[in-house]
Formats: C-alpha cells, sequence, structure tokens
C-alpha cells in the first residue's frame, strides 16, 4: 500500500508543480507523453558550474528511457548556451540513478 501511495503522490506531485518550477526555473524541461507530464529536470547554476538539481520520472514510464532523453535535452540546451560540462549530485543509495548517469557518461567525483 504504501508503494502505491508514493507512486500517486509522485504522479500528482509532477502534474501539478511542472509548470511551476517551469516559472520560477527557466532551466527546466519537462516530458510529456500523449499529453501528460511523465518525467522533469531541472537546472541551476552553482559557481556558475551548471547542476542537475532535479530529475524525476513517474514511476509509471520507468524504464522507458523518460531521463535518457531529458538529461540529453539538458546536454543539448546547456552547450547551446556555451556550457560545456554539467554536474550532478546523486545518493549511494540511490543505485537506480547512479546506473543512468554512469551510463550517460557522467563519472563519480571523490
Amino acid at each position: 500500500m504504501v508503494g502505491v501511495g508514493l507512486d500517486l503522490f509522485f504522479a500528482v506531485m509532477i502534474r501539478d508543480y511542472a509548470l511551476v518550477w517551469m516559472v520560477l526555473l527557466p532551466t527546466g524541461l519537462w516530458a510529456l507523453e500523449d499529453g501528460q507530464p511523465v518525467g522533469a529536470a531541472v537546472t541551476v547554476l552553482s559557481d556558475d558550474v551548471p547542476l542537475v538539481a532535479f530529475l524525476f520520472t513517474v514511476p509509471d514510464a520507468v524504464g522507458r528511457g523518460v531521463a535518457t532523453r531529458l538529461v540529453g535535452r539538458v546536454c543539448q540546451a546547456l552547450a547551446a548556451d556555451g556550457y560545456d560540462s554539467v554536474a550532478l549530485w546523486v545518493s549511494v543509495a540511490n543505485e537506480r540513478a547512479a546506473r543512468l548517469f554512469r551510463h550517460l557518461g557522467f563519472v563519480d567525483m571523490p
């Protein structure tokens, strides 16, 4: 039951707040499928270095390449703005995210 509740919470969260994040942080992107938000990414500048501050995929869309496409779009947008790198932070407990980012070419930093 808790898993279902959390899935519903995150699905509602992304649906209800994606537009707010886009207004507050113009470097945010969201992924849509059939007109519905299924993922979001927000970048911020930290000491003049772009940082992926938020990346989320709704549970029903996990494993369908949503996060991969979002990270690709983030990197394209940053490159178009003249940035040649992007940073992020992933908890060691979040093995799925760490695996994704390593697969996309990100490297662990000490």
